[in-house]
């Protein structure tokens, strides 16, 4: 009985390992040096092809849930980090989605938001909140210094699923 459980455990740590190896197949070799090299000790990788051949990977990271986007050369275009809480933002960006709340109350309803992600490029940190009402749903940004931009926006009849690429090819 006990060898039948050790060897279970085995298959199943070999069985993971070969997704895990199947998954990093699909990225360009380059990427996945330059992110074993910027996020040593990343555990949890899920990797996703993005147009314009972006590499996406979602991982777990010091104990967070962290993004990464990749060029095919394997540079570092944003990565970035989902926020506990608003309580995390700065002062300028929570006052800036408060007034976007309140401005867009006529037009959009009651928008919630459940999500949040800081985001940094060699440009400065931005963060990326989408948001939902019954009449649409948005994903906005803004930054540090609390300027918003609705990078998309979708009238509803059905709920809009988050374009990763959107957050990766900022302006």
């Amino acid at each position: 009985m006990k060898k039948n459980i050790i060897l279970a455990v085995t298959l199943a740590v070999i069985c993971l390992n070969l997704v895990s190896a199947q998954e990093k197949a699909n990225v360009n070799a380059a990427v996945i040096r330059s992110f074993e090299k910027k996020f040593a000790g990343a555990s949890n990788v899920k990797w996703e092809a993005q147009p314009k051949q972006i590499s996406f990977a979602q991982f777990r990271f010091e104990n967070e849930t962290w993004l990464a986007y990749y060029t095919v050369e394997g540079n570092l275009i944003s990565s970035g980090r989902l926020l506990k809480s608003i309580d995390h933002l700065p002062i300028k960006v929570k006052e800036s989605l408060q007034t976007l709340q309140d401005d867009s109350q006529a037009k959009y309803g009651n928008l919630v938001y459940s999500l949040v992600y800081e985001m940094t490029d060699d440009r400065g940190t931005e963060y990326f909140i989408p948001m939902e009402s019954q009449q649409a749903s948005l994903l906005v940004s803004f930054t540090d210094q609390g300027a918003s931009s609705i990078r998309r926006k979708v009238k509803h009849d059905a709920t809009m699923v988050i374009d990763k690429a959107v957050i990766a090819k900022r302006n």
